[in-house]
């Protein structure tokens, strides 16, 4: 069995939240999210931490072992509603810092950005290649199954790669390009069969879904190929997914928690 665990992806404004934890066997999933806010809160207010500090200490740190071999790092770097120009800024930091995890995803609006400063880096040799985990999404206007090796090829293209290291299905849903009206006729099932296929073509190292249900994870574990790998959800104190969280451990599929600490930071912040 491999190792299973949580990856937190912070927003970059709030970079110090950054710190990753794994799901023991006799943990649930809000004592760990408790301890983890509780003492970056904690230190913040004791005003212990500087700078990169934190991220000095816990850069190239723990990784989590997917159910394909692949690995993931348990500190990553979320981009969603990042500004213009801000997103560049936070990802250099981030890599001077020790993150090795970027989470994007098309309809953020940033790949571009973020492409340019990992080709600075790759470039120069700041980095090695196989040193990064990137995430990016596929979004729910163009979502069939036709339609996602154009997808992912052109989000590899803005972020100036060969391949993502995953490749997730943003939200469970079809709509129209113009996202108007929801298209019924395409299936999740449907869109994971794309996904498989831009996998095997090697242009993600693994394959996952964000914004979905314990059925929703059920049905596609269950008619899927390439089995999930990854389960991206909003995840925080009050809302802290126990049911969807067991059952990634059940089916040994690793659990990433977006937004972890958004709605459990001290009034005095």
């Amino acid at each position: 069995m491999t190792a299973l665990g949580c990856a937190l992806l912070p927003h970059p404004t709030i970079p110090v939240t950054i710190i990753s934890c794994v799901f023991p066997r006799n943990e649930s999933v809000t004592s760990i999210i408790s301890k983890v806010v509780n003492n970056i809160s904690n230190n913040i207010l004791n005003k212990k931490i500087r700078g990169t500090t934190l991220y000095k200490k816990v850069g190239g740190g723990p990784m989590l072992t997917l159910s394909n071999g692949r690995q993931m790092p348990q500190v990553g770097l979320g981009t969603w509603m990042s500004y213009p120009n801000e997103v560049a800024a936070a990802v250099r930091w981030a890599l001077d810092a020790g993150y090795r995890l970027i989470d994007t995803a098309t309809c953020y609006g940033n790949e571009k950005e973020i492409g340019d400063v990992l080709h600075e880096y790759l470039s120069s040799g700041k980095i090695k290649r196989e040193e990064l985990f990137v995430t990016t999404k596929l979004w729910c206007t163009h979502n069939r199954p036709s339609d996602i090796e154009g997808q992912i090829k052109e989000s590899l293209a803005k972020l100036q790669l060969d391949y993502v290291d995953l490749y997730l299905v943003h939200m469970p849903a079809a709509f129209n390009h113009e996202m108007t009206q929801q298209d019924h006729s395409v299936t999740l099932e449907q869109v994971w069969t794309g996904l498989e296929a831009v996998y095997e073509k090697g242009l993600t190292k693994a394959i996952g879904l964000s914004n979905v249900s314990i059925e929703q994870v059920e049905r596609v574990q269950k008619s899927a190929k390439v089995k999930i790998h990854n389960v991206q959800v909003e995840c925080y104190l009050y809302f802290p997914q126990y049911e969807l969280a067991e059952v990634c451990k059940k089916h040994n599929i690793s659990f990433t928690a977006y937004g972890p600490s958004w709605f459990s930071w001290p009034r005095q912040l």
